[in-house]
């Protein structure tokens, strides 16, 4: 009985330790793929380059300068927010490209010729930043950003508090 439970133990073993050899070696591969394309690492972004780009960014938003805004943006940005979908008749709530998020964010700066926010809070993370601010009617806002190795926004979506009801679409 005792050989028998030693042999199970040691099979595990020996199993495990060849898996994690496999784990090992697929990761060193992996490093050296990543090296000859030239795939970035992930980097960690600091909470103060996130704090400046938030400060930068709710400015450029506060000035309507719409060109300054569309600096942080590829050129095949992806962008989803439920304003999209109730104010721009777009059912995925997504706009992707940056010609299209151009003309929306220019169509809200002509709704709202008052537009301004006021940065609450900016949470840093691999890649991506996620900044709450206010915006003109008090309500709060949370939008994540996504950044390339170039630190251009490839990614955003953003969240409200207080969507008013015909904005809201489903319920969780």
């Amino acid at each position: 009985m005792l050989c028998s439970l030693l042999f199970i133990v040691l099979t595990l073993l020996y199993t495990d330790i060849k898996r994690l050899k496999k784990e090992n070696e697929f990761l060193s591969r992996l490093e050296a793929l990543r090296e000859k394309v030239g795939m970035p690492q992930a980097d960690l972004i600091s909470q103060e380059s996130a704090a400046r780009f938030a400060s930068d960014w709710i400015t450029a938003w506060n000035n309507h300068d719409l060109e300054q805004i569309m600096l942080y943006y590829t050129d095949y940005i992806c962008f989803t927010s439920p304003l999209v979908a109730s104010d721009f008749n777009e059912p995925s709530g997504t706009i992707i490209g940056k010609d299209a998020l151009r003309a929306y964010f220019q169509k809200r700066m002509i709704m709202f010729p008052d537009l301004h926010f006021e940065l609450v809070e900016v949470f840093a993370g691999v890649n991506q930043i996620a900044i709450f601010y206010k915006e003109l009617n008090g309500g709060l806002v949370s939008e994540t950003m996504i950044f390339n190795s170039y630190g251009l926004i490839t990614k955003a979506a953003v969240c409200y508090s207080n969507l008013p009801e015909q904005k809201q679409f489903a319920s969780l």
